[in-house]
This record gives C-alpha cells, structure tokens and sequence, in this order.
C-alpha cells in the first residue's frame, strides 16, 4: 500500500497547530546527547517537524539542519530559524551523497510503512559521511495512530545492519548494558556507516563463513554480542589519557576500536594470529581510527619482539583458556606493562558439560573465579572483579552446578576471603588488575598526561630559573 505521507502530515499540523514549536527541557538534552555521541560536525534531522531540536543544535554551535515530508511544518520551522529547512522525504532525500557527519531521525521512522524501511536507511546512509542516531517509539502513539511500524530493538538493528551500518563504537554509552534486557517506549539507536570499501569485502554472508571463530559484535544483534561490546566499554574506564594501549588476541578488532575513540588513549595496537582478522580489522577501523594499528601474531610468540614497559593497558578478553600457556602469557603482559599499568581480561566461568570438560574444541583450560584470580595474583595486584551474564550461567542447584537461564548483567563481585566474599552467578568473569607501582625503581618517568613537562626550559617547570621567592631562607 502507497501512503502520501506529505498530504498525511500537512493535515495533522494543521489540525494539530504547532505546540511542538517550543524548545522544552526534553528537546535540549536530547540535543546534548547527540552531540556528546557524535561530535559537532554538519548535522541533518530528518523528519524535523516544527524544527525544535534543529535549534537546540544550533544553540549548541552545530551546523545544523532540518528535513520533513510536511510543507506546512517546513514553512512554519523556517519563519523561526531560516534557510535551515528543506521540504523532502526520506525515501529520496534531497542532499548529496555523504553531505552530512551526522543524521538524527527522532520519532519519525516508526511512522513509515514496514515496506519502506529498508529504502528509508538506504538513503540515511547515503546522506552520512560516519554517524546516525534514531531515537525509535515501540508503542502506539495517542493521536491518529500514525506509527505503523512498531517493532522491537532486535528487528531495527537487523534492518540497520542490512542497510550496511554496525552498531557505533558509543552504542553501550548511549545503551546500558543491563538496560538493554527491555524495549521501553522509545528506544536510542546509534550506528555508524560501514565504509564502502569493507563492506563490499566483507559483506554480511562472508563474515557468516567465520563466525564459528570470528565475528564483527558490532554488526550482530543479541545479548551475546552485546555483551563482548559491552566489556569493551567497561574496560575504557581503566585507560587514561595518554595511555598506549594493547588489545591482545583482538579478533576481528571492534574491541579495539572501542578502547581507541572510547578513550583518551594515545593508540592502540590489536594483535591476532587470524589473517582474515587483521586484515578484516584494518579495512573496518582504521579509516575512521588513525591511531589504531593492527598486526599479524601467535600469543604470546608476537609479544617477544615488542619493548619492555612499553603498553600502559593491556585488554585480553576470551583468551587465557586458548592458550596452551596462560601463566607465560601473563607474565609477557607485566613485561610488557609500565609500573602501575593495567591488564583487563575476561574469562568464561566454567563451561565444562556432565563429564567435567568445556565443549568448545578451541578451549584448552576451564576457568573458575579461584582459578582466574590465582593466575593473575602471581604477577598482579588485582583491583576489580565483575560477573557478567547474557543468556544463562550455572547455578548451584540440589548440591550440583546446573546450567539456567540468565539475563544482561554487569555486577561488580567482592572478592575478601571468608564470609565477606559473595560470589554471584556468572557467565564470565571479567578482572582488572594492576602492575606494582614500585615496580619502577628503575624505570625513567614518561608523562603521558602533560607531554610538555618533558621540556625542562618550559618556564612552569623551572622554578630556580625564572621565580624568584620574595621569602628566602635565612
């Protein structure tokens, strides 16, 4: 069925009148969030209406502007803020290819036919040059009943990912991991246009073909895939500004990725023993990451070559129980770690089946919360442990470990000994943990924070030379 959506919404402005005009408390935050998510580059709202969060943007300095399928909404919107409003349709924009770093569609996709969606995003992802954020309603609205496509977050995903988007490197700072185990009323999306280039490479049904070993998090849908992101980004938290940073055992290197524009990180080095990976991960990341960088390696072999002390933070999610020697590995990690660097991992909480081993052919060692924290006390001071859970864990059940359904969830676990220790259920055990400071006894300083107290002849540094104390010493 055919909807002129144009003559639609003339007619509901003008039944409705325009008290949508107004700037409310709402339409600035979400203005902020926007920015905050996607930078302040040459913005379009597409379904702009009266134009109010096209004037938020612009009261934040964004170039901003605005397009609606509404004449009347268009001629209303333009009298407030001129030549900032266009009259067009989202199945055929009128803009120019890549005009725009970010497109924000708010409450306006919903209204298109279910048919029309895919040629919608199409043309969203032709008028960006990187970002898009679509804030969605999943509920019948109250007037006239215009929303016609109220679906679930899963089924928007997969219409985005189809489209050639993946899931933005912000996603799950926008998205709470735990938050994410319901569709509420209105739902934001952020995505980011695949290059042209990896995605005519590696399109959907190539990235099929290696899923049993590798995938792309940030072009899947469900809580698993949620949940690797969603580790990524726990770990930005632990990366200071300045930092180096390794991503070790990086896979197809959406993790890295995350920690480089997730943080104040100098750079990021991603290593994997998969071609297809590095290659795959240089081809998605690095156009839109410049101080991202990946390399070919077998753990720990590719770490022997790298300098001592020379990584600040080093990631290593889903690793430790593929490696023939997880102890050599960690102890290449503090080699490789300044004093007061951190390593980050992650591990699955036993996944062993009824005979007692993991059924996973590629893992070598089943892990337990007291295994885990074993191997990382010989050669750390362990700082934070959390349990995370996407679909099930096992639970103790009639004096044995059974496996049950689970949801979304991140929690921070209390690791003293004895009474004071509450070990929850858990999928995987993620743990942060710290090279001694003191190990730096013979360690030059490097500043990483404020690289110019390097330079001694900076006058705020010289304190002998150029301030003279009007109280001296007797």
């Amino acid at each position: 069925m055919t909807f002129d959506y144009g003559a639609e919404y003339d007619s509901f402005w003008l039944a409705n009148g325009f008290v949508a005009a107004a700037g409310t408390e709402e339409t600035n935050a979400l203005a902020e969030e926007v920015v905050l998510a996607c930078g302040g580059g040459r913005s379009l709202d597409v379904g702009a209406g009266t134009g109010s969060l096209v004037r938020a943007l612009l009261a934040l300095g964004v170039e901003a502007e605005g397009v609606d399928v509404s004449g009347v909404a268009v001629e209303y919107a333009s009298r407030l803020a001129p030549n900032r409003f266009v009259r067009g349709s989202v199945l055929k924009l009128p803009f120019d290819d890549a005009q725009f770093d970010t497109v924000i569609a708010v409450y306006s996709l919903e209204h298109l036919a279910s048919d029309d969606v895919p040629r919608a995003l199409l043309e969203l992802r032709r008028v960006t040059r990187r970002n898009v954020y679509v804030r969605i309603a999943t509920v019948a609205d109250e007037i006239g009943g215009r929303r016609r496509t109220l679906q679930t977050r899963a089924w928007w995903e997969n219409q985005f990912l189809a489209a050639g988007f993946r899931k933005h490197a912000a996603y799950y700072r926008l998205n709470d991991y735990e938050s994410l185990e319901q569709d509420a009323g209105s739902i934001p999306i952020l995505l980011e246009r695949v290059p042209d280039r990896a995605l005519s490479v590696y399109p959907a049904e190539v990235l099929a073909r290696e899923r049993d070993l590798h995938m792309d998090m940030l072009r899947e849908t469900g809580a698993r895939a949620d949940a690797h992101v969603a580790r990524y980004q726990w770990a930005t938290r632990f990366v200071r500004p300045g930092d180096t940073v390794l991503d070790a055992a990086c896979g197809l290197g959406y993790g890295s990725y995350v920690l480089q524009t997730g943080s104040s990180a100098l750079r990021t080095v991603g290593v994997d023993s998969s071609r297809f990976a590095v290659e795959y991960a240089a081809a998605n990341f690095c156009l839109e990451a410049h101080a991202l960088e990946f390399r070919l390696g077998l753990l720990p072999d590719a770490l022997v070559e790298l300098p001592d002390q020379s990584f600040d933070v080093i990631v290593s999610f889903e690793t430790l129980e593929h490696v023939e020697d997880p102890r050599g590995v960690l102890r290449e990690f503090h080699r490789l770690l300044t004093p007061g660097g951190r390593v980050v991992c992650s591990v699955p909480n036993d996944w062993s089946d009824e005979s007692g081993r993991d059924p996973n052919p590629f893992h070598l060692h089943t892990y337990t919360l007291d295994s885990l924290l074993e191997q990382l006390g010989e050669s750390f001071l362990i700082e934070h442990v959390f349990a995370q859970s996407a679909t099930r864990h096992k639970t103790q059940q009639a004096g044995r470990a059974v496996w049950v359904p689970a949801t979304r969830t991140l929690r921070r676990v209390t690791v003293g000994q004895g009474s004071s220790r509450r070990v929850p259920d858990a999928e995987w055990w993620l743990a942060a943990s710290i090279r001694s400071p003191f190990d730096g006894d013979t360690t030059s300083y490097r500043e990483t924070t404020y690289p110019t107290f390097g330079d001694y002849q900076w006058n705020v540094t010289a304190f002998k030379r150029d301030y003279r104390n009007p109280w001296p010493a007797p």
